[in-house]
């Protein structure tokens, strides 16, 4: 038992160690893509929990670790590089930086580049922002007490209409005025639930790319 907690003590106490790198590849701002390694850890960025079984994602809306001869190894955040990707157990993960809307009474903070993740990509982009909300635990308030809830803001993006967030409001009084005016076909999306989710929306995606093919369409969504 004793050696148990040993192992495990030096297992958390190196756990900033748990990381490798696959390939993967950065975009320049002159848009040049430039082929490496990228570094994917197995630790959450926030509580520092190993990840057994999956990849942790958190960290790369805010930077990436790049490597290759030409470059070395260097952190790159968002403003320095248009976008990167990488791929890791047959899966691929793309991710581009964004002008990103924020509610701030500061003028000059109202617009931040992120690193934004891309879900789905045709004419119209699917894309999500993390948005970490930090608490205090009930009854370890002034202690140090701190826990947080990961969310999800979501966009879609295309070059004629800019970066719009799912979300309702006065402008938009449902996600599926926000797919129309990104050129989603009205006769498909009249067969949707009028209250659809922002967590729908890349299922509705790809069935849309269906419901075109069926039809005899391009699976392009139309701009």
């Amino acid at each position: 038992m004793r050696l148990f907690l040993i192992a495990l003590f030096l297992l958390l106490t190196t756990a900033t160690s748990f990381a490798k790198w696959v390939d993967g590849y950065i975009t320049l701002t002159d848009g040049t893509n430039v082929n490496g390694r990228i570094n994917v850890p197995y630790v959450n960025m926030e509580s520092r929990a190993i990840l057994l079984l999956g990849t942790d994602l958190s960290h790369f809306y805010y930077s990436v670790r790049f490597a290759n001869k030409e470059l070395g190894k260097k952190c790159y955040y968002p403003g320095d590089i248009k976008g990167f990707g990488f791929t890791i157990k047959a899966a691929d993960f793309h991710f581009v930086s964004l002008d990103v809307q924020y509610r701030s009474i500061v003028k000059n903070e109202r617009e931040r580049e992120q690193f934004l993740h891309v879900l789905y990509s045709n004419e119209v982009v699917l894309m999500t922002r993390l948005v970490p909300f930090y608490y205090e635990i009930p009854g370890m308030e002034g202690w140090g007490g701190v826990n947080h809830v990961n969310s999800y803001d979501y966009y879609l993006y295309n070059s004629e209409m800019g970066l719009t967030r799912l979300q309702v409001n006065k402008e938009f009084k449902s996600l599926k005025n926000i797919l129309q005016l990104y050129g989603v076909s009205e006769v498909f999306l009249e067969q949707l639930p009028e209250n659809i989710k922002r967590f729908d929306v890349y299922n509705i995606l790809l069935e849309y790319d269906m419901w075109k093919t069926s039809r005899g369409q391009s699976t392009i969504l139309n701009t």
